[in-house]
């Protein structure tokens, strides 16, 4: 979910004239005049299709969608429809969506366009009309519930709604707990351990003001901590780039490229650290005898560049795009990008 770019783009103001804190330059709408900063916590607390946003992320933890080109079953979606309502009810009773008239019916509907946005055929908007009139797409959906009970429980639904089933759930108290998730306390999600200090809104926006990306202009002689002698060491170890990305490509025509992840990526650069630090007898020596080296930085920035990659690519806005494409095709591509991310 996405808090500056869908409704403007990133600011950097130095407050105090020394400490950076990022703001909102807001998108020109009616009654935002051009150029509007607004702070990004206040922001999050206030704009109401942001507030949106936030519930029903948080919901769609609770409560599965369906997966990507899958029909929702009559359980999901009677489900999402329990909780959106109470949820709903719940932001106008506190005043989270302090609108009237025309704008709440507007907010009303962008929020059941999310919550249930599957239409007529899609598993029955009326789930108990559909059980009676579907005829034989009913019975094949009742077929797939069999195979797959309790789709309808998200990864999160144990922390928000305990060990009771979806359809005896109190939607009134997962609205409450989401409200305490997101308002004053953000749950954990395994159940028992202690809440964070602050709500999810909150803390993500505090972390976003203060997440400034550092300026080039005020730190003209960072550089590197290796050298292009430590870069040809490493390619002589292994040509780690090619490797991986060949790892992808076999993955993909198998069909898994869109599961290749960190975990494809790590085997293979731990063989390359026990090509590179080793002792005598070939095996690799602690991490605690090497950290300080040149070498070991360049591979830890060779990691962290992998990572950040894959994550990149598992966003919304790529997943359906080849993880090959994203990732370096030699060597010389994937010392551009650390060196890129390390200035």
């Amino acid at each position: 979910m996405l808090i500056i770019k869908p409704y403007g783009r990133s600011h950097t103001e130095f407050d105090d004239g020394k400490t950076p804190k990022r703001k909102i330059r807001r998108n020109p709408t009616p009654g935002v005049p051009q150029d509007t900063l607004v702070d990004v916590k206040e922001f999050a607390e206030t704009h109401p299709e942001l507030i949106i946003a936030q519930w029903i992320s948080a919901i769609d933890k609770i409560a599965t969608k369906p997966r990507s080109g899958k029909r929702p079953t009559p359980e999901q979606r009677r489900f999402r429809k329990k909780i959106g309502k109470a949820a709903f009810n719940l932001m106008i009773q506190k005043k989270f969506l302090d609108v009237s008239g025309r704008e709440k019916e507007a907010l009303k509907q962008l929020w059941w366009s999310k919550i249930d946005p599957y239409g007529n055929d899609a598993g029955g908007s009326d789930p108990a009309k559909s059980d009676s009139t579907a005829g034989e797409n009913t019975a094949r959906r009742k077929s797939a519930d069999t195979r797959n009970p309790g789709r309808e429980k998200g990864r999160w639904y144990e922390t928000f709604a305990g060990d009771t089933e979806p359809s005896k759930a109190d939607a009134g108290a997962i609205a409450e707990k989401i409200c305490q998730h997101l308002y004053k306390r953000e749950y954990r999600i395994r159940r028992g351990s202690e809440h964070k200090r602050q709500g999810r809104i909150k803390a993500r926006a505090e972390s976003i003001a203060k997440s400034v990306p550092s300026l080039k202009m005020e730190f003209p002689d960072v550089k590197p901590p290796w050298s292009e002698r430590d870069q040809e060491d490493y390619e002589k170890a292994g040509d780690v780039a090619t490797e991986i990305r060949q790892k992808a490509l076999e993955q993909e025509k198998e069909g898994k490229g869109g599961k290749f992840s960190v975990r494809d990526v790590a085997p293979i650069l731990y063989d390359q650290y026990g090509r590179l630090f080793k002792n005598g007898s070939g095996k690799p020596l602690p991490i605690t005898n090497v950290c300080e080296s040149r070498l070991f930085k360049l591979h830890s920035a060779v990691k962290d560049t992998y990572t950040r990659i894959l994550k990149n690519h598992r966003t919304l806005k790529n997943k359906k795009k080849s993880v090959v494409h994203a990732l370096p095709a030699s060597m010389e591509s994937l010392f551009r990008l650390v060196e890129a991310k390390s200035d």
